[in-house]
């Protein structure tokens, strides 16, 4: 069974763990297999979403686990 997490998880949460990296550097701390980064919480510019996705595949982190 492959474990992850959602940015909407998160949204609640202090400011600084809001932001998009902070969920994908704690999804590598934990351990965890995966995140969903749901659109309203990490924009649609394509810039910032491939340097997002290629952070999270450097740390071993698949999209929608």
């Amino acid at each position: 069974m492959r474990v992850g997490v959602s940015t909407y998880s998160c949204q609640f949460t202090q400011e600084k763990m809001r932001s998009a990296e902070h969920v994908t550097d704690s999804a590598h701390a934990f351990g965890l297999d995966g995140i969903e980064a749901l659109y309203g919480h990490v924009g649609s510019d394509e810039g910032y979403l491939m340097v997002l996705k290629r952070s999270a595949l450097t740390m071993g982190l698949r999209r929608g686990a």
